[in-house]
């Protein structure tokens, strides 16, 4: 409730994207041996809103691409460290979409999604503008 709050009240470009990487940085954190904070199932939904609240505001204020949600939600779970710097490319692989998100020299693992909107097919893709 708190993030959603901070989020809302946000206007700054830059203060923005410190809101990004303080989300992502605690759903990243050890919940318990085995799991993260976004691995918490009674947290799902929450979690889920306040990525959306935060991908809509980044969008409106010209921070983020205007990629499909299903698509930028994964910039959450990237352990690559300048998220300025990271690209994604949709791949078409057995009638399946698969997202990879990189930087200049780090690929992240490849991540089966449903929707990519009207993204373009094996092109990469800046995520912050």
């Amino acid at each position: 409730k708190c993030f959603n709050i901070l989020i809302e009240n946000e206007t700054e470009e830059e203060k923005i994207i410190r809101r990004i990487y303080q989300l992502r940085y605690f759903l990243l954190l050890p919940f318990d041996v085995n799991k993260s904070i976004n691995q918490i199932q009674i947290l799902e939904e929450k979690i889920i809103d306040v990525q959306y609240n935060l991908i809509k505001k980044a969008i409106d204020k010209k921070v983020l691409n205007g990629l499909e949600f299903e698509i930028l939600k994964n910039i959450f779970k990237t352990r690559i460290i300048e998220l300025q710097d990271v690209n994604v490319k949709i791949i078409n692989e057995s009638e399946r979409y698969y997202l990879q998100i990189f930087d200049e020299n780090i690929t992240d693992e490849k991540i089966q999604i449903k929707e990519i909107g009207n993204a373009k097919i094996n092109k990469k893709i800046k995520i912050f503008i």
